[in-house]
């Protein structure tokens, strides 16, 4: 049965096992950041000597994707290969592109009506007003007791308010 699994790369070897891998037909993922913010910024990987692939253990290929270069050894549990779900490598690769392309990408302008969707404000509606210079921190204006307060938090906290869940579900806010 096709899967994905979690193999450690040996130290500064996961490239050369990636290319291994990719000989025998197995698909990797080897999730990367952008570490320092800038458009030509430096990809670094999320999880150092370890890469996730999807193939079928029971194939005839194992043998040779066992012993692939570049190879320490796949996460086991229970004397068996451990397995991960293809919902977590699908969110991974979801929120390391998210990371990634709001380096380089403003996804919002002053104005725009925002969902904070993480954090201690998650559920919050709030009205985009604008970047901080560090990277990863906005201002919104959130509607309080008091009227509108100026409130900083993560720019990965918030998506459009259409895409939030009162969107989704066709509630209408403000």
């Amino acid at each position: 049965m096709t899967g994905w699994y979690i193999a450690k790369s040996k130290p500064r070897k996961a490239k050369l096992l990636i290319e291994s891998l990719s000989r025998w037909g197995v698909e990797t993922y080897y999730p990367e950041i952008r570490k320092d913010g800038r458009k030509g910024g430096k990809l670094e990987p999320l999880f150092n000597t370890y890469i996730f692939c999807k193939f079928d253990a029971r194939s005839p290929e194992w043998q040779a994707i066992r012993w692939a270069p570049g190879l320490s050894y796949f996460l086991e549990e229970g004397g068996a290969l451990a397995s991960v779900p293809e919902s977590l490598v699908d969110y991974l690769r979801a929120r390391t592109r998210r990371w990634n392309e709001g380096a380089i990408e403003k996804r919002f302008s002053r104005g725009d009506a925002v969902a904070i969707v993480d954090g201690p404000l998650a559920g919050f509606d709030a009205v985009f007003s604008g970047y901080l210079s560090s990277r990863d921190r906005c201002l919104v204006l959130l509607n309080s007791v008091s009227g509108l307060s100026s409130v900083e938090i993560s720019k990965n906290d918030i998506e459009s308010a259409a895409a939030s869940w009162h969107g989704r579900f066709g509630i209408e806010t403000g």
